[in-house]
């Protein structure tokens, strides 16, 4: 196994190995915005591949309740379902629009009936199992191509969501550990630009 696989592969068992809070696990009582982000930011750090990337800050939130993405807190304190919200906001905000993802979560409240605690341990369920199969086939262990199954079309929409941002951060993390290895990221693709010989430790294409 190559330098390449052997990082990739363990970075596959580190995200097989991430559990997003279900609605039990959340604080049952009310935070203040200095408890609350740093909450939503340790249970997602998954995400953030480099140091540029923002998770949730204070300013974020209070645009989130200005737009009426989620509820006002009240007298400055947030609950459950605050933090439920910002939760699947800061997960999917990698792959689609604050407004999709704010329209995707009415329509759950909705096939729901209301049921905050159903409708977002459906989705931290969902979540995790597109990320397992991402870790699984960073590790070699499955190909990609076998994640399409038969659903229903309500969770058909939640389905691709979550394997789009598992998908992502997979490239994000090929990237980086090629960076760190010190290898050219081509802009062009042209042939002149084919390289002569392999980086070593990088595995080609013809190599399974």
């Amino acid at each position: 196994m190559s330098h390449f696989e052997e990082r990739l592969s363990a970075w596959g068992q580190e995200i097989e190995a991430i559990h997003l809070p279900r609605w039990d696990e959340l604080p049952d009582f009310h935070l203040y915005m200095d408890q609350l982000v740093p909450f939503v930011n340790d249970h997602c750090a998954f995400l953030q591949i480099t140091d540029d990337d923002k998770l949730l800050t204070p300013a974020m939130i209070n645009n989130y309740v200005k737009q009426r993405i989620m509820p006002k807190p009240v007298k400055k304190r947030y609950s459950r379902v605050h933090l439920a919200y910002l939760m699947v906001l800061v997960s999917l905000k990698p792959v689609l629009s604050i407004q999709d993802i704010a329209d995707g979560l009415q329509l759950q409240v909705v096939a729901f009936r209301g049921d905050y605690r159903a409708a977002y341990n459906l989705f931290c369920k969902q979540y995790e199992r597109s990320l397992h199969h991402i870790g699984r086939v960073a590790r070699g262990d499955l190909d990609s191509a076998h994640m399409i199954d038969k659903l229903p079309p309500s969770m058909l929409g939640m389905h691709m969501a979550t394997l789009s941002v598992a998908s992502h951060i997979f490239a994000k993390e090929v990237l980086s550990i090629l960076r760190d290895m010190g290898q050219p990221l081509r802009r062009s693709t042209g042939l002149n630009n084919k390289p002569s010989a392999r980086a070593e430790g990088i595995p080609g294409p013809d190599k399974q």
